[in-house]
């Protein structure tokens, strides 16, 4: 490397104009692979089929050290991609200050933008880009580790995740199975009402028939008859209208039943975003239970005040940080807003929580992206149970 390639010029450097063995680390770090294919189609660079993206990586490294058509076309696309953080770094006229504002960049984990911004800057010193691309390339090695350790986690929950899935499935199998079975005896009742109305009318315009007949038949005195039927008859609508408030209830029963179910078969819909384990970066806890729970809050929407003692007692076991909310009963229901906001799961007891707060959890969650868990029971058990297998 000369050190003559890096006397300041004014004037900002070109991809092709920056020397040295820095291309590798601006073509992975700052452009992705989408974008290389653009750059590729639009300068017709030919790429041997079934290439592999590391293959395809270093014929652009290649042609970023050349003064052709691709490099000019990632100096453009890099220009226009960073333009904030190059119009910062441009305003910065010394090394020392270029090295400042890259520490303060690297440090806040914004690598990308400020790395062509320093690359390409003509008053950046070859100690400051070696150093800078030494943290870079040393950067590459930390991801790498870490990104092994993050696989075989996501395949646990990915498996973890299956399992629920299934189980869901079989729980909205059942409850759509009784569903059916209620929704059928309530046709049933409703079938078997309808006939009694239709038996009653029939009977009330017989009775009045009757009445007519026996006001006009006086006369003939054949009274005692026609109110021997008349009583009878009046019995047997006394009777079918008692026979029919009864089987009112019995519908109204069903359809509030029908309902319940209703309502808590909608709260089984497989989760299209299951809780993600979030990872224990930087825990110094000798007592961490590990990464399920460490630092969450978990929030619990309704439930029964006299074991939120046990609610509590359940989170802090396992690391994390217990948030409740009465579900509106107490507290105003807009406070729910913020309460899931400042959690990482909700939790709410579909059998002991209101209608209105259950809905408003769960379109909150799926508009915020939480993690919701409708509980069907709001025991210290049960809430014990999911926790325990997150």
């Amino acid at each position: 490397m000369n050190l003559n390639d890096f006397i300041p010029s004014g004037k900002r450097k070109k991809l092709n104009e920056i020397k040295g063995h820095f291309h590798c680390s601006i073509v992975g770090t700052c452009l992705s692979l989408k974008e290389l294919e653009k750059i590729q189609r639009k300068a017709n660079v030919l790429i041997p089929k079934n290439s592999t993206e590391h293959e395809i990586h270093g014929i652009f490294v290649y042609l970023a050290g050349e003064d052709e058509l691709p490099a000019k076309l990632m100096t453009k696309l890099l220009d226009k991609k960073f333009e904030k953080e190059v119009r910062e770094f441009s305003k910065l006229k010394t090394d020392s200050e270029l090295k400042q504002k890259w520490k303060h960049e690297y440090e806040n984990g914004n690598i990308p933008g400020p790395y062509w911004a320093l690359m390409s800057h003509p008053f950046s010193s070859a100690k400051t880009l070696a150093d800078a691309f030494g943290e870079v390339h040393m950067l590459s090695h930390m991801i790498g580790r870490s990104t092994r350790a993050d696989i075989k986690r996501v395949k646990r929950v990915e498996e973890e995740n299956d399992r629920l899935n299934v189980k869901i499935r079989t729980l909205k199998r059942a409850y759509s199975e009784k569903f059916a079975d209620l929704n059928k005896k309530y046709e049933q009742e409703k079938t078997k009402t309808n006939q009694l109305f239709s038996y009653l009318d029939d009977t009330e315009k017989e009775l009045n028939e009757l009445k007519n007949k026996n006001n006009s038949a006086a006369a003939q005195n054949d009274n005692s008859l026609q109110s021997q039927k008349i009583f009878e008859l009046e019995s047997s609508v006394d009777f079918l209208k008692n026979e029919n408030a009864i089987l009112c209830k019995k519908i109204k029963d069903l359809e509030k039943e029908l309902e319940s179910k209703k309502y808590i078969n909608s709260f089984f819909e497989p989760l299209n975003n299951p809780p993600q384990e979030i990872k224990c970066s930087g825990c110094t806890s000798n007592n961490c239970p590990g990464p399920d729970l460490c630092g969450k809050k978990i929030l619990y929407v309704g439930g029964r005040k006299n074991i939120l003692p046990r609610y509590k007692e359940i989170v802090e076991e396992y690391g994390g940080e217990f948030i409740y909310h009465d579900g509106g009963m107490e507290s105003s229901k807009k406070s729910i807003d913020n309460a899931v906001s400042s959690a990482d799961m909700v939790f709410c007891p579909v059998d002991c929580t209101s209608h209105d707060a259950c809905l408003r959890l769960k379109k909150i969650c799926k508009k915020t992206e939480k993690s919701f868990i409708p509980l069907k029971s709001s025991g210290a058990s049960s809430f014990g149970r999911y926790i325990k297998n997150i």
